[in-house]
């Protein structure tokens, strides 16, 4: 089992593939496993990927305090620094929240970071932007029946959701995911709700691409413009017909896949 030694609690992170190492953050909710199955296949066959386990789910252990995208961006810088990746690593924060964080590491500047993209993120908390993460906080508070029955209306098509609503608001039992981690769920919508990045962006110099899905209602196009139009010479790639959950539209995934691929190992 690999984990990183942090202040009081461990980080646990895996590793999978071969090639040029890239760290992939994600938003909220997945663990390892289901993470990297989340990662494109174009992406496991070209790059080194490297997820972990955000603090309090799967088998990273709790952190202390309300959360906040910097403390989880310091916790990446950490692993890359663990794994000695000053040689040279790319980093993709997709999700939202994984978005949100990748704009603090690369604001930090960690040595040998090259390229970054952001998909699906923001600059700072809008106020419509943080009606909503309050309103998930709420529900959250209450169940994660109540968080998940909201959240698949505003994530998905409204065909999928549908066709797939009890399955997509079911927990497993042996969930470790923040499907049954309360706490550390929670403290990652604060994160996404608190985010605040705008003093910093305009410092960042690796070449950045930001990526937004047309239809999305979380991480939506409006925001993700606003965040480009902030990062000197970043590129904008809005991916047509997909809702947040882009992977469920199987050729928005493909059309994602490609933009991130072509990004990444252009010279």
């Amino acid at each position: 089992m690999s984990t990183l030694c942090l202040p009081g609690r461990t980080l646990y992170y895996e590793i999978h593939g071969e090639g040029f190492p890239l760290i992939y953050v994600g938003g909220f909710g997945l663990t390892t496993g289901a993470h990297v199955a989340t990662v494109d296949e174009g992406l496991r066959e070209r790059f080194r990927i490297i997820v972990f386990d955000h603090a309090g789910l799967g088998r990273s252990d709790p952190a202390p305090g309300p959360g906040r995208t910097e403390e989880i961006a310091v916790d990446v810088a950490e692993l890359a620094r663990h794994l000695d990746l000053s040689d040279g690593f790319h980093l993709a924060g997709t999700g939202g929240l994984g978005a949100c964080v990748a704009q603090h590491l690369a604001i930090m500047k960690p040595p040998g970071l090259r390229k970054v993209i952001l998909s699906q993120g923001w600059a700072f908390p809008e106020p419509f932007h943080t009606a909503q993460s309050r309103t998930f906080y709420t529900l959250r508070q209450q169940s994660y029946e109540a968080y998940a029955t909201y959240g698949v209306t505003v994530a998905y098509l409204p065909e999928d959701v549908n066709a797939h609503y009890a399955e997509l608001i079911r927990v497993a039992p042996d969930d470790t995911s923040a499907a049954a981690r309360k706490d550390a769920h929670l403290r990652l919508i604060h994160a996404n709700m608190t985010h605040d990045a705008r003093d910093g962006l305009g410092s960042i110099r690796v070449p950045v691409l930001v990526v937004c899905a047309e239809l999305d209602q979380l991480g939506a196009p409006r925001l993700s413009r606003d965040l480009a139009d902030r990062i000197p010479g970043a590129r904008f790639h809005q991916i047509p017909g997909a809702p947040h959950v882009i992977s469920s539209v199987r050729r928005a995934r493909a059309e994602r896949e490609r933009a991130f691929v072509s990004f990444l190992t252009e010279n």
